[in-house]
């Protein structure tokens, strides 16, 4: 059984590492059948999805080439501790900015986290959609990416209102 608790500590490390830009002690924190997906930044305009670790610690490496992130959880609750994979819902804070052009995106978006065996199995993230599409479309129209942070080939316009 994973207790609230213990749950509510491993999201709080994962935000932790992550705004401290540890990103191997953040990945030590997830199960190596992850699965991320968040509603916005796909390369056809829908969901982004990565699958495995390692898929995961290159889109977070990429990321942070250009930019400041930190992130901390408002709200955490754990539903039904006792299944075989339980799973928490958060509020999260965060702040990103895009260093070469000072650009800031800041807010909240939700999290739902699936556990297994004390470590995150997936990660659900829901942002604002069209403020994550207008910062990053004004991002690659005042500094075009030296490297793609969701993936896309180098110089690839991002795809705008998911077109």
């Amino acid at each position: 059984m994973l207790s609230e608790d213990d749950a509510r500590g491993i999201i709080d490390r994962a935000h932790a590492t992550w705004s401290s830009r540890n990103v191997d002690e953040l990945i030590a924190l997830y199960d190596d059948d992850l699965i991320y997906w968040c509603n916005v930044g796909g390369p056809d305009g829908g969901p982004h999805i990565l699958r495995g670790k390692s898929a995961f610690k290159a889109a977070l490496d990429a990321f942070l080439v250009s930019t400041q992130s930190v992130s901390t959880v408002q709200s955490f609750a754990l539903h039904d501790p006792f299944s075989l994979n339980p799973v928490g819902k958060a509020t999260v804070y965060f702040r990103v900015v895009h260093v070469p052009t000072k650009n800031v995106l800041e807010g909240t978006f939700r999290q739902i986290v699936t556990f297994r065996r004390g470590k995150i199995l997936r990660l659900d993230e829901f942002h604002d959609e069209a403020r994550m599409k207008a910062f990053w479309q004004l991002v690659a129209d005042t500094n075009p990416p030296q490297q793609d942070l969701w993936n896309f080939p180098a110089g690839t316009k991002r795809p705008r209102n998911g077109k």
